[in-house]
C-alpha cells in the first residue's frame, strides 16, 4: 500500500465546498481546519483544492506555511509565501507538492495581471513582503505569455542610454534576469549592466569595452568614473578627449587623477594638481613615467578598491606597431592590477583589422561589447558581456533603444514602474518602514483586485506557529474581505493553541472566536471526525485498493490506530515492509502468514522508531543532523556537518530517504550567493520531532552550533534572510554573542515591516540573553544595540508620549553615557527629546537639543548631530515663543541638509528633518509678519513632502500647512487640505494626527455655518488627541475651540476653555500662541458685555506678549481689537495712530484677512 490515495472525509469536503460556492458567489468566506498532528489537515485541504480546481478552470490556489522554529518571530511568513505564488514564484511549492502543476501554470500565466495589480495597488509591499528583483527574475524564467496580440518573452531588458527601462512591440518585450550581487564586485554604475555582472566588475580585473563611438559608450564611461568618485575611490582616467568628464576633475580633486594625452591639453583644461598633461600618444614612455609618479603617491596600506578607465587604446594602436602596443598594454594592465586597480579599457573594433583586435582582446580577463543590429524599427545598439574568465555573469542582452520606443513603454508601464520602484527603494528614496495598517490595507486591496479577475483560495497551514503580525493580518482579511471571490482556509493544531504562548493566551484563539462570531460555524474539526468516523476512514483506506482483508483485520487495525490518519497510513506501510501485508497473484492485499497483532506498535512513535531502525548508520546520522536544522533542511548543511560527499548525500536523500523510506521530500533548489542549495523537508513534522527529541542534550548543543555556523557560512551576505534560524541555533548551542547578533538583525528587519510586536520580542530576547554574559564595555555596547531599536519599536507601538517609551530611550541614553560619546547618542537623545516634547516638557527637550549640539562640536563628522540638534531647537524654540532664534536654527538645518546624504534619516527618526524644519519656518515667518514668504515656504514644504512619498513626514507637513491656512483664515483651502490629511492619517493609523485633523475640520465646519456639528467634531478630535498621551500644541487647540464656542454663542464655555489655555501656558511654557489666547479672551469678554477695563487688560496683555516675542501678525490682531474698543469709547485718533503704526510696518500679505480688516478699519476711522 505504498501509494495510497486520499479517501473518506466526504463530509468535510462537502463542508468546504459549501464555503467555496459562497465565495464564488462574491461572498468571501473564512474556514479553519483543525486537528492534532497527523490528523490529515494538509491532506484534506490539498484534496479539496485539487477537486475545486478541476471543477473551476479559472480558480487559483496559493499556500503559505508557518515555521516551528522561527514562525513566532518571522513577520508575515505565510503571507509572504502566498504573495510569492500569486506573483508567479511557484517552484518551491510545486516541489513540495503543496500546489499542483496545473495550479502552477495558472499562477504563472496570471502574472501579467497580478504584477500590474501589485505595482498599482501595493507598491509599498515590494521589497517588504515580496522581493522586487525576485519578481523580475520570475518574469524572466516564465514561459511566454500574451498581452492582447503581443507575445511577451521575458529575457532581456530594453533600456535607453540613461538606464531607464523601455518596452516595445511588435518585437518581444523582454526583462532581464536580476542576479544576486556577489562579493568582490565593483559597480560600473550602469545598473542593468551591473545586474548582468552580478554586482559589477570583479575587483582587480581588466575588462575591454569594445564599442564604436556613441553616446551610449560615453554614458557608460561617465557612469563608471562617477560611481568610483562618489564612493571616494581612487580613480584614474587616461584619455585624449574630455567630453562630459571635465566637470569631474574640479569636483573630485583628491581622488580623481586625469592623464590628458592631447597636444592641446594646455588649452583644454587649466592646471590642477590632479591633472597630468601629455602631448599625445606618440611617446608611450611619457605615459608610463606619469603613471609611475602617481603610483608613488598611493598609500600602500590602503586596500580600498581603485578603478582606472583608459580610452586611448585605439589611438595608440593606430600610432604604434601592434606588437609594441600589446607589450605596452600588457605591462600597463599588470602594473594597474598590482596597485589594486580594476581597469576598464575602451576600444573601437571597427577601426582595426580583425586579427589585431582579437590579439588585443586576449590580453583582458573580460570583454563587454556594444554592437549594432538592424531591426524592422531601425538600428538598435545592444550591450552584452561576452566573457569574464572564471567569474559568473549573465549572458542576456541589454537593448539600448531609441527614443521612439518610449511610446510603447506606456503599454507595459507596470513593468517599467516595477523596475523604477525597485531602484528607488535600493537608493533609499522610498519608504523603508511601512505602517502595519498600511500593509493590511494594501494586502487586502491586492487580494480583492486579483479576485475580481480570478477566484482565489488562500491556504495558511500550521497557524499554531504563526507570528503575531500574520495573525493580525488574517483577522483583518477576515473582516475586510467582504464581497470578494476569496476563500481563506487556516489550518492549526487546537491543543498547541490551547497551551498559549509564554504563559499568555495564544492570539489565534481570540481571532478564531471573533471570526466565528462574525461568520458563524467555520470550523472543520478533524479530531471530532476521527472520533466519529475513524472506522469509516480505516475501511476507506483499505478499500482504496483491491484487498481481501476481512472484518477481523479491520477491527484490529482500528483498535490499534483509532482511525488516526497518519498512524493508520504509516502502520500499513510498516506492515507491508515487514511482510504482514502481502499481495496475492491477482494483486489483492491479504494478511501475511506471520501477522501477530500483539507485535505491532500501538503508537505512531513506535512506527517511526521501526522505520528509522531500517536505516544504515550514515543515513540515520544525516537525518538526525537534518532534524536539528528543522522540518525544512538543507543538504549542503547536512553534508558539511556530517563531512560527507554532497552529491552522494543528495542521491541518498532523494532516493532512499524519500522514495524507499518515505521520510523526506524534495523541496527544490535555491540560489544563494554564487552557489545553489538543495532543500528538503520531512514527510511529516512528527518524523523531525522524533529524531530531534532522541538527541542527548550535549550532542544537541554541538549539532546546533555546527548547523548554525554552516548556515552562516552558506548564506554569507544574505544571512539576514535566515537571521531567525541562526539566532535559534546559536541560542540552543549557547553561543550567546551570535544569537544576540542575529536577534538584532531580525528585530531591525521586523521594524522595517512595522511588525513591532515581533521586533519587541527579538530585542527583548536579546537583552535577556545578554544578562548571561559577564559585565564588560563590550556587553554595554551590545546592550545599546538592542535597547535603542527596542525603544523605537515601543515608540511605533505606543507613540512617543508613552511612559515605557520614555524609559526605553532614557535607558538607551544612560548606556550612551556609560560608553562615552557614541554616534548612537544622537538617536537616543532625539527619541528622548521627542518624548519630552510631546509631553510638553519643553525645557528638558531644549537641554537635550543643546547637548546634541555640544557633542557635535567634538565629533569628527558633526553633520548628523548638528542636523538633529538644530532641528530639535527649531521645534522647541518655536513652541516656546522664541520664533527669532528658531529661524536662526532653521537656517543652520537647511544650510547643512543634503538630500543625497541625509534623506535616509527619515527612516531612522520617522520623519524628514527638512520637512519638519520648513514647516516650523512657515509658521514662524507668518508670526513675524511675513505672510507671503510663509505661504511660499508652506507650498514648497508640501511639494517636498509629497515627492518624498513618506506618509509620516507628509502628515506632519499637512498639520503646519493647515495651521497656516487657519492663521490666514483661508477656510476653503484648509478644508481641502484637511480632507487629504484625515484620509492619509486614517490610512496609516496616525492616531495623533487623526485627532488633530478633526479639530481643524470641526473649526472649518463652524466657519461654514455648521456650528454644532463643528463643535462636536472639535471636541472629539481633542479627546482622541489626548488619548494618545500627547500634550503638546494644546494652546493652539484651546484657542481654536474657544473661538468656535464664541461663534455659536457659548461665551462662558469659551472663556473656561481659554482659562485652561492660560493655565496650560503657565505650566508648560508653550507661549507661541499666548498672545492669541489673551486677544480671544478680550473678544469673548466684550461679547459677554463684561467690564471694558477687563477687556482692555486682555488686549494689552496680548499686545505686550506679541511685542516681546516679535510676532507682528498677532500684534496686528490685538491692536485691531483694541482699536475697535477705543473707537467705541471715543478714542478714535489714539486707536488710528496705533493701528496705522503696526499696519504700516507690513510690506507683504496685504491680501490676507487680518491686513484687509485693519486697512478697512483705518479707512473707517479716517473718514470719521
Amino acid at each position: 500500500m505504498a501509494e495510497l490515495q486520499f479517501v473518506a472525509r466526504e463530509r468535510e469536503l462537502a463542508r468546504l465546498q459549501v464555503l467555496l460556492d459562497r465565495a464564488l458567489g462574491n461572498q468571501s468566506q473564512v474556514c479553519f481546519v483543525t486537528g492534532d498532528a497527523g490528523s490529515g489537515k494538509t491532506a484534506l485541504v490539498s484534496e479539496f483544492t485539487r477537486r475545486a480546481q478541476r471543477a473551476n478552470p479559472d480558480l487559483l490556489v496559493a499556500v503559505g506555511n508557518c515555521n516551528a522554529q522561527t514562525g513566532l518571530g518571522d513577520p508575515y511568513l505565510p503571507f509572504r509565501e502566498v504573495f510569492s505564488q500569486l506573483f508567479g514564484d511557484v517552484e518551491d511549492k510545486l516541489a513540495q507538492k503543496a500546489i499542483s502543476p496545473e495550479n502552477a501554470n495558472r499562477l504563472q500565466g496570471f502574472l501579467v495581471h497580478s504584477g500590474e495589480v501589485l505595482v498599482e495597488i501595493a507598491p509599498d509591499l515590494v521589497e517588504n513582503l515580496i522581493p522586487g528583483y525576485k519578481l523580475l527574475a520570475t518574469l524572466a524564467r516564465a514561459k511566454s505569455f500574451r498581452k492582447g496580440s503581443i507575445e511577451i518573452k521575458p529575457r532581456i531588458t530594453c533600456i535607453d542610454s540613461t538606464g531607464h527601462a523601455l518596452y516595445r512591440t511588435p518585437e518581444p518585450v523582454v526583462v532581464n534576469v536580476i542576479g544576486a550581487s556577489l562579493p568582490g564586485r565593483l559597480a560600473t554604475g550602469y545598473s542593468d549592466l551591473d545586474n548582468l555582472l552580478f554586482g559589477g566588475l570583479p575587483e582587480k580585473y581588466s575588462v575591454l569595452l569594445s564599442s564604436p563611438s556613441s553616446d551610449e559608450r560615453e554614458q557608460l564611461i561617465k557612469k563608471f568614473l562617477e560611481t568610483g568618485l562618489n564612493n571616494r575611490q581612487t580613480t584614474y582616467f587616461i584619455t585624449s578627449e574630455l567630453g562630459q568628464i571635465c566637470e569631474l576633475v574640479e569636483t573630485y580633486p583628491t581622488v580623481f587623477t586625469l592623464f590628458l594625452c592631447n597636444a592641446r591639453a594646455d588649452v583644454m583644461i587649466k592646471s590642477l594638481p590632479n591633472v597630468n598633461k601629455l602631448k599625445g600618444v606618440e611617446s608611450l614612455t611619457d605615459i608610463e613615467i606619469a603613471l609611475i609618479k602617481t603610483f608613488r603617491t598611493l598609500d600602500p596600506s590602503n586596500n580600498a578598491p581603485k578603478r582606472a578607465c583608459i580610452t586611448i587604446l585605439s589611438d595608440v594602436l593606430l600610432q604604434h606597431h601592434a606588437v609594441i602596443t600589446r607589450k605596452w598594454l600588457g605591462s600597463l594592465l599588470q602594473d594597474l592590477k598590482s596597485k589594486g586597480f580594476t581597469t576598464l579599457v575602451v576600444m573601437d573594433p571597427q577601426m582595426h583589422p580583425s586579427e589585431e583586435f582579437q590579439a588585443i582582446v586576449g590580453l583582458f580577463e573580460g570583454e563587454i561589447q556594444i554592437s549594432e543590429r538592424e531591426t524592422p524599427m531601425g538600428l538598435d545598439k545592444v550591450l552584452r558581456v561576452r566573457k569574464l574568465y572564471n567569474q559568473r555573469y549573465l549572458e542576456n542582452e541589454i537593448i539600448l533603444t531609441r527614443e521612439k520606443a518610449r511610446a510603447m513603454a506606456k503599454k507595459y508601464g507596470w513593468m517599467n514602474k516595477l523596475e523604477h520602484l525597485i531602484r528607488r527603494k535600493e537608493a533609499g528614496l522610498s519608504q523603508q518602514t511601512i505602517n502595519q495598517q498600511h500593509i493590511f490595507e494594501q494586502y487586502t486591496k491586492t487580494l480583492k483586485a486579483l479576485a475580481e479577475r480570478r477566484p482565489l483560495i488562500v491556504v495558511l497551514d500550521d497557524l499554531q506557529w504563526a507570528d503575531a503580525a500574520s495573525i493580525s493580518l488574517l483577522f483583518n482579511l477576515g473582516r475586510q474581505m467582504t464581497h470578494s471571490r476569496v476563500l481563506l482556509i487556516g489550518c492549526y493544531r487546537p491543543t498547541d493553541v490551547a497551551m498559549g504562548r509564554g504563559g499568555e493566551r495564544h492570539s489565534l484563539e481570540s481571532v478564531v472566536n471573533e471570526l466565528t462570531r462574525y461568520y458563524g460555524d467555520i470550523a472543520v474539526d478533524l479530531n471530532a471526525a476521527t472520533v466519529h468516523e475513524g472506522r469509516h476512514f480505516v475501511d476507506a483506506v483499505l478499500d482504496s485498493q483491491a484487498n481481501l482483508l476481512g472484518e477481523g483485520f479491520r477491527a484490529q487495525l482500528f483498535h490499534r490506530t483509532g482511525g488516526h490518519a497518519l498512524f493508520t497510513i504509516e502502520l500499513l506501510r510498516d506492515m507491508e515492509t515487514n511482510g504482514d501485508l502481502q499481495q496475492d497473484e491477482r494483486g489483492r492485499w491479504i494478511e501475511g502468514p506471520s501477522l501477530d497483532w500483539g507485535d505491532l506498535p500501538i503508537r505512531v512513535e513506535s512506527v517511526i522508531q521501526e522505520r528509522l531502525a531500517r536505516l544504515d548508520k550514515a543515513l540515520r546520522e544525516a537525518l538526525t543532523i537534518a532534524s536539528v536544522e528543522g522540518v525544512e533542511f538543507t543538504a549542503e548543511v547536512v553534508a558539511r556537518v556530517q563531512r560527507v560527499d554532497l552529491r552522494g548525500l543528495v542521491q541518498r536523500l532523494s532516493r532512499e530517504a524519500s522514495q524507499t523510506h518515505r521520510l523526506v521530500r524534495e523541496r527544490g533548489v535555491r540560489q544563494v550567493e554564487a552557489q545553489r542549495v538543495s532543500l528538503y523537508y520531512f514527510w511529516h513534522s512528527v518524523f523531525q520531532a522524533y529524531l530531534y527529541n532522541e538527541l542527548g542534550n550535549v550532542e544537541r548543543v554541538y549539532l546546533h552550533e555546527d548547523v548554525g555556523r554552516t548556515l552562516e557560512e552558506l548564506y554569507s551576505d544574505q544571512a539576514e534572510h535566515v537571521a531567525l534560524q541562526l539566532a535559534w541555533h546559536f541560542e540552543q548551542a549557547g553561543v550567546i554573542d551570535k544569537a544576540i547578533n542575529y536577534l538584532c538583525i531580525a528585530g531591525n528587519r521586523a521594524i522595517r515591516l512595522s511588525a513591532n510586536e515581533e521586533a519587541k520580542r527579538h530585542f527583548s530576547r536579546g537583552l535577556a540573553l545578554l544578562k548571561s554574559l559577564p559585565e564588560s564595555p563590550e556587553r554595554t555596547e551590545r546592550e545599546l544595540e538592542l535597547q535603542l531599536p527596542l525603544a523605537v519599536a515601543l515608540m511605533n507601538l505606543r507613540g512617543y508620549s508613552d511612559p515605557e517609551v520614555g524609559q526605553a530611550f532614557a535607558h538607551a541614553h544612560e548606556l550612551c553615557n556609560q560608553i562615552g560619546e557614541t554616534p548612537r547618542i544622537a538617536a537616543a537623545l532625539h527619541g528622548l527629546g521627542a518624548f519630552y516634547f510631546t509631553r510638553a516638557e519643553y525645557i528638558t527637550a531644549v537641554k537635550l537639543a543643546k547637548r546634541i549640539i555640544r557633542i557635535a562640536s567634538k565629533a569628527d563628522d558633526p553633520t548628523l548631530l548638528l542636523l538633529i540638534g538644530h532641528n530639535g531647537q527649531v521645534a522647541n524654540l518655536s513652541i516656546l515663543g522664541d520664533s527669532n532664534r528658531a529661524l536662526m536654527h532653521a537656517k543652520q538645518v537647511l544650510d547643512i541638509y543634503d538630500p543625497k546624504k541625509h534623506l535616509s534619516m527619515l527612516f531612522l527618526f520617522g520623519h524628514d528633518i527638512k520637512s519638519v524644519t520648513m514647516s516650523y519656518t512657515s509658521i514662524n515667518l507668518w508670526l513675524r509678519g511675513y505672510p507671503d514668504q510663509a505661504r511660499k515656504m508652506s507650498r514648497d514644504t508640501l511639494t517636498n513632502a509629497r515627492e518624498l512619498a513618506h506618509p509620516h513626514s507628509l502628515a506632519f507637513t499637512l498639520y503646519f500647512a493647515n495651521l497656516l491656512y487657519h492663521l490666514c483664515h483661508d477656510v476653503q483651502s484648509l478644508q481641502e487640505l484637511t480632507q487629504e490629511w484625515i484620509t492619509l492619517s486614517t490610512k496609516y493609523g496616525f492616531n495623533m494626527w487623526i485627532g488633530i485633523s478633526k479639530i481643524f475640520w470641526g473649526w472649518s465646519l463652524v466657519e461654514k455655518g455648521q456650528k454644532m456639528e463643528g463643535i462636536a467634531e472639535m471636541q472629539q478630535g481633542l479627546e482622541a488627541y489626548l488619548a494618545t498621551g500627547a500634550v503638546a500644541f494644546q494652546s493652539n487647540f484651546f484657542a481654536m475651540l474657544a473661538e468656535a464656542y464664541g461663534k455659536v454663542g457659548k461665551i462662558q464655555e469659551g472663556l473656561s476653555t481659554l482659562d485652561k489655555g492660560i493655565a496650560y501656558v503657565k505650566m508648560t511654557g508653550e507661549r507661541f500662541y499666548e498672545a492669541e489666547i489673551h486677544r480671544l479672551k478680550g473678544e469673548l469678554l466684550l461679547a459677554q458685555g463684561s467690564d471694558e477695563a477687563g477687556v482692555e487688560e486682555q488686549y494689552d496683555k496680548a499686545i505686550d506678549v506679541a511685542r516681546r516675542q516679535g510676532v507682528k501678525s498677532l500684534e496686528l490682531r490685538a491692536v485691531t481689537g483694541l482699536t475697535r474698543l477705543w473707537q467705541k469709547q471715543g478714542k478714535r485718533e489714539e486707536g488710528r495712530r496705533m493701528l496705522q503704526e503696526i499696519y504700516g510696518w507690513f510690506t507683504e500679505g496685504l491680501d490676507t484677512v487680518d491686513l484687509i480688516e485693519a486697512k478697512t478699519l483705518l479707512e473707517e476711522l479716517a473718514n470719521k
